[in-house]
């Protein structure tokens, strides 16, 4: 028979079992949330890290391969991949791999639409036409800029099963960050483009042109390339007699005719006022580039400026430099197609000058 204090001693080691299980389960419940707790930390430390970063390097054009290296880095997949579709007909599809160009976006839309999607399966996976023996688990993030779905972030991981709830939710972080960078990105080349381009004649700025003639000359052409300075004749009295409308007007109809007949690989700008400047790329010899030039003369001239019932004609003068023989630096080419222009104005004008 039982004793009164072996029972009690029995039900004080039933409790403290119980007590010890229930201890240790909850320690284990704040372990797993401490450890979560700490992951989401260490998350969203560096998403914030990351969003300086990419805000800093903006106008970066490697700056889709770097999210996708970020993703890589604190997910631990093996591939990463951002598709956006910018227009019907063009994509931008950047991955860490060159293997991975999910060419047909349009299938992935009709499958996922707009929503996250998430794959798994023991063996390979097979997506839009793509099988990769080692990649088991896939999740695509939808990416919105302004509300409006552009495209997918995709990664994938060779274990089956490897997005959990954590990762999901701050891939979505990560996407988001993602939009907000392509959103900037794209408003930072719009601005760009603009800036490149003077913006009444459409045509390239002076510091565009420049900054790319420096490039070309950085390179040592072992060809002869020309330089054209030209100016429209009496502008101001165009302006006096007409008005600043028709000038504008004159401007624009008359690089308009110009535009015509620039070469592929030459370049027009605006120097200033109504100066010009082109790049010639290519020409067989001095008298060639002459005649080439001459035909952008006479066609200058042979062009009526019509606005508003008002009706006109202009003329200009042209300065030739030829690299290496008129100038070896830039500034020489551009000082001696300078003088070539001064050259024409003091002959009378709507005249070509070319040291032959």
């Amino acid at each position: 028979m039982t004793s009164l204090k072996e029972n009690i001693t029995h039900n004080s080691n039933s409790e403290f079992d119980i007590y010890k299980k229930l201890t240790e389960e909850e320690i284990n419940r704040l372990k797993q949330l401490n450890d979560s707790l700490q992951y989401k930390l260490s998350i969203t430390s560096n998403l914030l890290d990351i969003s300086k970063y990419l805000n800093m390097g903006i106008g970066n054009d490697n700056i889709f391969n770097i999210i996708n290296d970020v993703a890589i880095a604190i997910f631990g997949v093996k591939y990463s991949t951002i598709i956006v579709k910018e227009d019907s007909n063009t994509y931008l599809n950047i991955s860490n791999v060159n293997s991975k160009n999910y060419k047909n976006f349009n299938f992935m839309y009709k499958f996922f639409g707009e929503e996250t999607f998430l794959l798994s399966c023991k063996n390979e996976l097979s997506i839009d036409s793509i099988k990769e023996p080692d990649s088991k688990s896939l999740i695509g993030y939808p990416i919105f800029c302004k509300k409006k779905f552009v495209g997918y972030m995709i990664l994938e991981h060779p274990y089956e099963n490897f997005f959990d709830h954590h990762k999901v939710h701050f891939l979505g972080a990560l996407a988001d960050l993602l939009a907000m960078t392509y959103e900037n990105y794209t408003l930072y080349k719009q601005l760009d483009e603009k800036s490149k381009n003077d913006p009444s004649l459409n045509i390239l700025t002076r510091v565009e042109f420049m900054e790319r003639l420096n490039f070309i000359a950085k390179k040592k052409p072992k060809k002869d390339f020309a330089i054209v300075m030209m100016d429209i004749d009496n502008f101001k009295s165009i302006n006096d007699s007409h008005g600043h409308l028709f000038g504008d007007s004159a401007l624009v109809q008359t690089t308009n005719a110009i535009k015509n007949l620039v070469g592929e690989r030459d370049m027009l700008a605006r120097y200033g006022g109504e100066e010009f400047i082109m790049y010639i790329d290519s020409f067989e010899n001095p008298k060639d580039l002459l005649i080439k030039v001459e035909k952008i003369r006479k066609t200058v001239e042979s062009n009526t400026i019509e606005l508003n019932g008002s009706k006109s004609s202009v003329t200009m003068s042209f300065g030739i430099a030829i690299y290496p023989y008129d100038g070896k630096t830039i500034d020489q080419l551009l000082n001696h197609a300078d003088n070539m222009l001064y050259k024409a104005k003091d002959k009378g004008k709507n005249k070509v000058e070319i040291t032959l």
